[in-house]
């Protein structure tokens, strides 16, 4: 059986990859050269997706529009794939050619540090086709890509959200963000690659993050870590909190990793006496748990913290524990991080948020078609409302879906909604806050409290159901939510509200988790949307903190402290947000959870 290999390439490169695929036949191989027009809408091609697998090397044509094709990308992204689990040297497997004078359109994360192959003049076209020819019958013997037959371990990703399985497009950023983790070169010292990823909130920073750890985790053997600091939005985060935040962060990522389930740890968080270890002592004991071996830390919703010297030092602490470590960084702020690789996330584009709309409702005709681009544009692509768009076009057609949004943008009280987030949400904020409530239209009343309880809480941070649950009890349903009635919600009701704010991915879950969280955009919106009075949301807060303060009365003891992680979090925001007695009384309780854990400053705060 003759070698194979696989040509990712434009149609603007036809003429050229035409005359090298000649060439290549002539020296003896088989060439898989797709020459089918592809919907861009429509999904990976399954004969595609078999040419690849078949072959036993990729060719990437990769001329100046090549990652302006999505399809394109994802032919790579699949054929890295396929290489990356069978060798770390990809190169060996995915070829990359670059018809261009210079190289700097070219995002192709390890394989740059291969030197790129170049499209000979016609007169030497047989000779590089031969010397190609070698290259792929050597590899004959390891089979096609898709074989696999010596897969390399990894070890996982602790503490990620699960992926939204309609993510669709920002294949571009996502290579981006690879070729920064594996610059040709990287400095010295201890940090390993850093990558800032930063846009407005609701535009997909966690998504993309998620992608990137779920699509390129063979990259990692050493693992991927994923510590989420929604709890710890300071701008005036002192050195100790940062630390406090970070260790804190650790254990609630590692809470299901080998590290921390053998007998003892492998990785040991605190001393004797249950106390939390310098975060210097558990980094060195990561270093030696890793060695020489890749790794991703990704520091998600990291703070806008200020003055920069201090932002500085925290992410110093923060960043991956082994030179051999990649550091992800995703944030609201706009201000570069010193040493760090920078990608401004920007809106969907207007064929990536069609084809995010198409995962929940294909277009059909010419006319649904526009009615879908009428919808991306009336929300100027922004990524969490096409998510909520889509929901509802599982029931409804396009025409109705906007036709609804566009007639709930003009009510007065949306309106003063979307100006008061328009400096968060651009010009197309009115769309955006309406597909908010259009999303909220069709829940139930239990539903609908459920949300109002959600959205008292730290935005972003996970709830415990046993919280929300308790929460419910103490709240009857208010005129300002739902019908005037006094019962409260039973187990089930509880449970159908949970289904429906999941079904209408108004609440998201982490990866191995029950615990639900909102996005921190949403929970902005809800007093306006739900129709909050003052009265009303001091009610939930009472609701939520009377739960906490039952929670946390073991908060002094250091044992307990792993397991009520996420209530502590909610709890410091209540306590921030509220001066009841009873609030106070939770401020206690925090108050002897950092006395227990050795911390006296944040302690006495």
């Amino acid at each position: 059986m003759a070698a194979s290999i696989f040509v990712s390439y434009r149609r603007t490169q036809a003429a050229a990859v035409d005359r090298a695929a000649a060439a290549l036949k002539d020296a003896g191989v088989e060439v898989f050269v797709d020459r089918e027009a592809i919907d861009p809408l429509a999904d990976f091609p399954e004969r595609i997706r078999a040419g690849i697998a078949g072959s036993h090397a990729m060719l990437v044509w990769w001329s100046a529009d090549y990652a302006e094709s999505d399809m394109c990308l994802q032919e790579l992204e699949l054929g890295w794939q396929h290489a990356r689990r069978h060798s770390s040297e990809v190169a060996r497997r995915v070829w990359v050619c670059n018809p261009e004078p210079r190289a700097d359109h070219i995002d192709a994360g390890e394989l740059v540090k291969a030197n790129p192959l170049t499209p000979p003049a016609d007169a030497d076209l047989a000779g590089w086709a031969r010397q190609l020819a070698l290259r792929a019958d050597e590899l004959r013997a390891e089979g096609p890509l898709a074989g696999e037959r010596q897969a390399i371990a990894t070890a996982g990703v602790a503490g990620a959200p699960r992926v939204n399985p309609n993510f669709t497009g920002r294949r571009r950023e996502l290579w981006k963000i690879h070729s920064l983790c594996h610059p040709a070169r990287v400095g010295g010292g201890q940090r390993g690659a850093l990558v800032q990823t930063h846009g407005m909130g609701g535009i997909g920073k966690t998504e993309l993050a998620a992608a990137y750890a779920d699509r390129f985790a063979a990259a990692y053997p050493g693992g991927i870590f994923w510590l989420n600091f929604a709890a710890y939005d300071e701008p005036g985060l002192s050195d100790e909190a940062a630390e406090a935040a970070w260790l804190a962060t650790v254990e609630t990522a590692l809470r299901n990793h080998p590290w921390r389930n053998t007998d003892p740890p492998a990785l040991q968080l605190t001393d004797g006496d249950g106390k939390p270890l310098p975060i210097g002592r558990v980094r060195q004991q990561m270093q030696e748990l890793l060695g020489d071996r890749a790794s991703l830390w990704v520091l998600d919703n990291a703070p806008i913290l200020r003055p920069l010297d201090r932002r500085e030092r925290v992410f110093d602490a923060w960043s991956a524990p082994s030179a051999a470590g990649r550091t992800l960084v995703t944030t609201r702020d706009s201000e570069g991080l010193a040493g760090f690789g920078e990608i401004a996330l920007d809106v969907l584009g207007l064929e990536d948020g069609m084809r995010l709309l198409a995962r929940y409702r294909p277009t059909r005709g010419a006319a649904e078609a526009e009615e879908s681009q009428a919808l991306v544009t009336e929300l100027g692509g922004h990524a969490l409302a096409l998510t909520l768009v889509g929901e509802q076009l599982r029931q409804q057609t396009h025409a109705r879906v906007l036709a609804d949004i566009r007639s709930r943008g003009a009510v007065p009280r949306l309106e003063q909604l979307a100006k008061s987030l328009r400096a968060t949400l651009g010009e197309r904020a009115r769309g955006i806050v309406a597909t908010f409530d259009v999303s909220i239209a069709h829940l139930d009343d239990s539903a609908r409290t459920l949300l109002a309880l959600a959205s008292v809480c730290l935005p972003g941070e996970p709830i415990p159901r046993d919280l929300l649950e308790g929460a419910v009890q103490r709240v009857a349903h208010g005129a300002e939510i739902a019908a005037d009635n006094d019962e409260v919600i039973g187990a089930d009701r509880f449970s159908n509200a949970m289904r429906q704010l999941q079904q209408a991915s108004l609440l998201s879950f982490r990866q191995g988790s029950d615990m639900p969280m909102l996005h921190g955009l949403l929970a902005q919106a809800m007093p306006v949307l739900l129709r909050l009075s003052a009265e009303r949301t001091q009610a939930l807060q009472a609701a939520c903190v009377a739960v906490l303060r039952v929670r946390l009365s073991n908060a002094g003891d250091v044992r307990q402290h792993a397991a009520m992680r996420s209530d502590i979090s909610h709890a410091r925001y209540l306590f921030a947000n509220g001066d009841t007695e009873e609030s106070i009384r939770v401020g206690l309780r925090i108050g002897e959870y950092e006395r227990s854990a050795g911390r006296f400053a944040l302690a006495a705060a």
